[in-house]
């Protein structure tokens, strides 16, 4: 295999395993190569599969907007806000302080700013509280549920951009005590690596 970039010759492999040792599977193009844009290509003599992907990286020093080449001021401070929202909200029937043996509503509502497939919803369980096995309401839009002692997880086969997903189940306050809720996090699986985290609680069981 020959790799090319603007018709000058970057590199030579001879493939001769299925799978290439990491040195000579890698190839790295340096960024002043690639300044004013370029055309990568691949030749190959012999037979069977070529399988190849490409990873950017882009580094910047640290330092305030100011610090900046004023030309790529946009590109850099491009907008970072999370691919997804999540928020998560404990409630119950009488909304009183929590008691030894209440039963506790969970709601976690996802919001995508595009559409994504596969989106995993992780909410860890606090301390001092256990699940109450609840069915769901039939308009839950999630293809997939497991429970573990430290978490729920949701699995949604398709969460559509603004159009919140809405999630809940139920616990059971089990022990007395102040326990932290670890913030909630939605992520997609496959594909691109979109990701959001929501807030950490702190809750209370009384006696």
């Amino acid at each position: 295999m020959r790799v090319f970039l603007n018709d000058r010759l970057l590199r030579t492999v001879a493939i001769d395993s299925t799978i290439l040792d990491a040195d000579r599977a890698r190839i790295d193009v340096p960024a002043k190569d690639l300044a004013a844009g370029g055309h990568l290509r691949f030749e190959r003599s012999g037979t069977g599969g070529l399988y190849w992907g490409a990873d950017w990286t882009r580094y910047v020093r640290d330092g305030t907007a100011s610090e900046i080449d004023p030309r790529e001021a946009l590109e850099l401070g491009a907008d970072t806000s999370e691919d997804f929202t999540v928020t998560r909200t404990y409630s119950t029937s009488s909304n009183a302080p929590w008691k030894l043996g209440d039963e506790i509503t969970v709601d976690v509502t996802v919001v995508a700013k595009s559409d994504s497939q596969f989106v995993a919803i992780e909410d860890p369980l606090p301390a001092g509280l256990e699940y109450q096995p609840r069915l769901h309401s039939a308009g839950d839009d999630w293809s997939g549920l497991q429970f573990f002692d430290d978490r729920v997880v949701f699995f949604a086969a398709r969460v559509n951009a603004n159009n919140p997903l809405h999630l809940r189940y139920q616990l059971r306050a089990s022990t007395v005590g102040s326990f932290t809720a670890a913030a909630p996090t939605a992520y997609a699986m496959y594909g691109p690596p979109v990701s959001a985290i929501g807030h950490s609680n702190r809750v209370t069981i009384l006696r």
